[in-house]
């Protein structure tokens, strides 16, 4: 389990990973948590579901490695002869940079996490491929001693000629298959690679299903809790759906 705690708009919060179920906490505006597998009825708490990508390491490295596409499989040894290096906790200033210019190219908001700025929290993985010196591709997971769960991923592959894309392509399914590597040496039972959109949805995000598919994850429910204890929380957060029309968190 892991718990965050942050204070924002002078409201004090707690998020917490990986918790077994719910539950109150004290002295904070309001409580959230995060990648629950089992669905509760807690007195109090919004409940949100969601779908998404797992991958079970306990079934060791050579099913994990069989159970990858043989494209995957092939482009991963491909990247090994391109000259792609990959490192582990490392490089985190460069994947702050590279996050930060792969969501203004995709017209998304800035990754506001307050962690993210040197040094590497603990409670982080961050894996990085590199080609000619240059991180080309970077996923940042958050952890506990049981679970990893892909909090941010970037590339270079809007940023360059087509010709190069194929080589980030595979570098980046090398990457997956690295952490999943470091996962099992590390004792972590499982990865969640995030949303895990059905089909139907659009193009965009199917691709990005198939991908997670083709890496070997399947499907999971996931359970988001929320509980709002002060009436300023209260307050704000009613402003903020107003404007947003979306949840603050």
């Amino acid at each position: 389990m892991l718990e965050l705690d942050r204070t924002r708009m002078r409201l004090k919060s707690k998020t917490i990973y990986f918790a077994d179920h719910p539950y109150d906490v004290d002295n904070v505006d309001f409580v959230f948590f995060s990648h629950i597998r089992k669905k509760f009825d807690a007195q109090g708490f919004e409940r949100e579901e969601w779908v998404n990508a797992i991958i079970d390491l306990k079934i060791g490295l050579e099913h994990l490695w069989n159970n990858m596409s043989s494209k995957c499989r092939s482009d991963i040894k491909r990247s090994e002869r391109d000259g792609i290096t990959i490192h582990v906790n490392e490089n985190f200033e460069e994947f702050i940079r590279l996050n930060s210019e792969f969501r203004k190219v995709k017209n998304l908001p800035p990754a506001f996490r307050p962690y993210l700025k040197p040094p590497l929290p603990d409670f982080c993985a961050l894996f990085t491929a590199k080609h000619h010196d240059e991180v080309i591709v970077g996923i940042l997971f958050i952890k506990d001693d049981k679970e990893m769960y892909a909090m941010l991923g970037a590339s270079r592959r809007l940023q360059v000629e087509k010709k190069d894309t194929a080589l980030i392509s595979r570098a980046n399914r090398r990457l997956w298959w690295e952490a999943m590597r470091w996962g099992v040496e590390q004792g972590i039972l499982t990865i969640d690679l995030g949303s895990f959109p059905a089909k139907g949805t659009d193009p965009e995000q199917e691709g990005v299903s198939e991908f997670k598919r083709r890496l070997g994850a399947e499907a999971a429910t996931s359970y988001v809790y929320r509980k709002t204890y002060t009436r300023k929380a209260k307050i704000i957060f009613s402003a903020l759906r107003i404007i947003t029309r979306n949840s603050p968190w």
